[in-house]
């Protein structure tokens, strides 16, 4: 409390000090908490793959073997894949109840990637494994699939490149002349690395 009285030549300010304590209601009155929590996110494989060229005319052939080389486009966010394929019968007018040149299955399929390598003791020459079947809107069309070939890509950790494909195709007997129609299908699926 602060008290004034008048002095002889002027006013003076004559202090009366109190004195007070403070004391905290916490010790900790200017400290702060804290937590933490750790995120976490999984990036789930994905693979796309695209035939550069949906139909390939492969060439023309009088009675000898003719082989198609065709292109496809796999774009995955893994760096190793798993690859099958799957070569159907080529069949006259596109009909699979009509004369067909058989699947080569003593040459296999050769794979050709840009830039890629085979892991876990695989090849890129594929042997037919079993017989399959493809189902299309105008029947069955019977063919042969080949074994797993793995790749890892030696462009980085996502296999992003184009892969050629070469398949053949014999003709067992003398066949009518003609526009004969089949199919390759290739199956890409992600190698945990």
């Amino acid at each position: 409390m602060w008290h004034y009285r008048k002095i002889r030549h002027g006013w003076a300010l004559l202090g009366v000090i109190t004195t007070a304590v403070l004391t905290p209601i916490s010790t900790n009155l200017f400290a702060a908490e804290e937590a933490e929590v750790r995120v976490e996110a999984t990036i789930e494989s994905s693979i796309t793959v695209n035939a550069l060229t949906p139909t390939v005319q492969i060439g023309a052939v009088t009675r000898e073997n003719i082989t198609g080389t065709l292109q496809f486009q796999i774009e995955s966010n893994d760096e190793a894949v798993s690859m099958q394929v799957l070569v159907t019968n080529l069949y006259k007018d596109d009909d699979p109840n009509l004369a067909y040149l058989s699947v080569d299955t003593v040459a296999g399929v050769s794979l050709l990637p840009e830039a890629a390598t085979a892991i876990n003791n695989t090849d890129l020459n594929m042997q037919y494994t079993t017989e399959e079947q493809l189902n299309k809107p105008k029947g069955v069309y019977g063919g042969h699939k080949t074994g797993s070939v793995e790749l890892k890509t030696t462009q980085g950790d996502m296999f992003i490149q184009n892969v050629t494909v070469s398949s053949a195709w014999t003709q067992d007997s003398i066949l009518p002349s003609g526009s004969y129609v089949g199919y390759v299908v290739l199956y890409v699926s992600a190698v945990p690395f």
